[in-house]
């Protein structure tokens, strides 16, 4: 894991941004990071860093849709997805790209709400989503423009946590709990759900956000034996890769193709931070509480969609002098 970091300022609510907030900004592999926004006339959209610039990917001012309800994710060709409401108020899961709009569901048809929590994609253009039927049951979907297919609903499972991760290989990851009350972080590809770890055994809890890249699955656990920390899995092998020496309790963790590692928890002692190590003294990168930015960080979020495989990472930050950041961490 690296240790060495520096920040840069993306955007932030000085100008014509009024508030990023409750969303993630994401970034792909080329370094372009999305975010949502809100804008001092009242107006909403999803804009996009790149080339040094900031730049309107679609807003509430200049198209048919009229309110973005989530954080978006970027693929490498830029494709852009979220979730909207149209002009007649139904939600949906649209992307991107300049050479349009697409709708890939929405509740005007099969669902009676998308969400919660925002969708993920990856470099096919297949977004993953959690969403509502109009039969009631709550699921976890996949598509793109021509379909979208079902992975997982109650009552096979009795709850979902988080946002599904969809890789480049079709897989997906998500978290849930079972009917029995076991909970676990399960993996679907091909109409296939298999289990990656539950609390059969030593695992107590999850946390909200596994992870998964093309080759790896992250996650935040509590053991039965009072334990805690970050685990990886790789052809089908657990390991604690820190653990709970230095922190009394792990929220999420973000790893790359590289196996750049970082991860939000709170040292033993400390307030919630992210940190690229064990050593909460010298691997942190921020925490609520520190002076930073030119004030105190009272708040800060990010999600699987927020770190690329050049070794970036892409945060929301909220400063007690009511200040709002887009930051990028690069490593």
């Amino acid at each position: 894991m690296k240790t060495k970091f520096s920040l840069k300022i993306i955007a932030d609510t000085n100008d014509e941004f009024s508030d990023f907030s409750p969303y993630v900004p994401s970034i792909n592999n080329g370094g372009v990071i999305s975010f949502q926004a809100k804008l001092k006339d009242g107006s909403n959209g999803i804009f996009a860093y790149r080339n040094g610039k900031i730049e309107k990917v679609i807003d509430s001012k200049e198209s048919e849709l009229k309110e973005f309800g989530s954080h978006p994710d970027v693929n490498s060709n830029e494709t852009f997805c979220f979730y909207a409401k149209d002009p007649e108020g139904f939600e949906g899961v649209f992307s991107c790209k300049e050479n349009g709009l697409i709708t890939i569901v929405s509740n005007k048809k099969d669902f009676s709400s998308i969400g919660p929590l925002g969708p993920t994609m990856n470099e096919k253009g297949f977004v993953a989503f959690r969403a509502t039927l109009n039969s009631g049951e709550n699921g976890i979907f996949v598509g793109n423009s021509e379909s979208y297919e079902l992975v997982a609903k109650e009552p096979n499972f009795a709850e979902f946590y988080g946002l599904p991760v969809v890789n480049n290989s079709g897989k997906m990851l998500f978290r849930a709990d079972l009917p029995n009350g076991e909970k676990g972080i399960f993996l679907w590809q091909n109409g296939t759900t298999k289990t990656i770890a539950d609390t059969k055994k030593e695992f107590q809890n999850f946390g909200f956000f596994p992870f998964l890249n093309d080759e790896t699955v992250a996650f935040v656990a509590e053991l039965k034996n009072g334990d805690s920390g970050v685990f990886t899995v790789k052809n089908g092998r657990i390991e604690k890769v820190i653990d709970s020496t230095n922190f009394e309790s792990f929220r999420g963790v973000l790893v790359n193709q590289n196996e750049n590692l970082i991860f939000y928890a709170t040292p033993k002692g400390g307030t919630l931070g992210i940190f690229c190590g064990e050593n909460p003294e010298t691997d942190e990168i921020l925490s609520i509480g520190k002076n930073s930015f030119g004030s105190v960080i009272t708040e800060f979020a990010l999600n699987p969609v927020s770190i690329n495989d050049k070794g970036q990472v892409v945060v929301r930050v909220k400063l007690e002098s009511g200040r709002q950041l887009i930051v990028c961490l690069s490593f």
